[in-house]
């Protein structure tokens, strides 16, 4: 485990750093994840297992609350994963269900459709991925934004099934497709107002600054002018 290992957890706990800013060798370890103390034990250090599973996707964090300003985007990230004791992959694609008239959500990473890798009897590489959405309210209220699996498209289904045979199982479950991954309550305040400078404040403000800079100028020369004349002696 990396020295800093803690360090960069706590930095992604408080949404410090996003989770594509966290390398896999820290997000792929299962201490990462606060559930796998609870698990651990009764899934791994048995000879007799009681925790083995053919399906589970789970997401951490998996709540967000974000407050923030009409037209102020905000970038919101997690990790999804296997859950404990899974012994085969999973494919499943993201949906996210919100108010699409008062909300811009955009997925920025990975692929809206994605593949997970077992957690059992090993982890394999791949068990998590990083998950980045940008979140930009158009108008203020308090809003709930639903992440849900579902079944992969046919056609990237149908390849999975095949590369994996019986050791692939398709995302959107009825347990995924009842129950969100990721839940963000939003709070959009109405848009901030720039504060006014004072030249706004005082549209004639700029002009009177010009206008005194120029008739200082002008009366600095005139006394240079003056002063030269009185200096340079008259020729008789």
């Amino acid at each position: 485990m990396p020295q800093d290992f803690f360090t960069l957890k706590n930095q992604f706990d408080i949404q410090n750093m996003t989770a594509t800013e966290i390398p896999k060798q820290y997000y792929l370890q299962p201490e990462f994840y606060p559930e796998w103390f609870n698990w651990s034990n009764r899934t791994y250090a048995q000879t007799n297992p009681r925790m083995i599973g053919v399906y589970g996707i789970a997401a951490y964090p998996s709540n967000f609350t974000i407050e923030t300003h009409v037209n102020q985007p905000t970038t919101l990230s997690a990790f999804l994963h296997t859950t404990w004791g899974v012994e085969i992959f999973q494919g499943a694609t993201l949906h996210a269900v919100f108010d699409e008239k008062n909300i811009h959500l955009q997925l920025i990473s990975p692929a809206d459709t994605f593949l997970l890798y077992p957690t059992y009897p090993t982890f394999h590489q791949n068990w998590a991925i990083p998950v980045v959405y940008e979140i930009t309210p158009l108008t203020s209220g308090n809003y709930i934004i639903e992440i849900y699996e579902t079944t992969p498209t046919v056609t990237i289904d149908n390849t999975w099934k095949n590369q994996y045979g019986t050791n692939y199982t398709s995302g959107g479950s009825i347990l995924g497709l009842r129950l969100p991954k990721i839940t963000i309550n939003l709070k959009a305040h109405p848009q901030q107002n720039l504060p006014e400078t004072i030249v706004q404040q005082f549209p004639y403000l700029l002009f009177f600054i010009m206008i005194t800079f120029f008739i200082v100028l002008m009366c600095m020369i005139a006394y240079a002018k003056k002063r030269f004349r009185e200096e340079t002696p008259t020729k008789n």
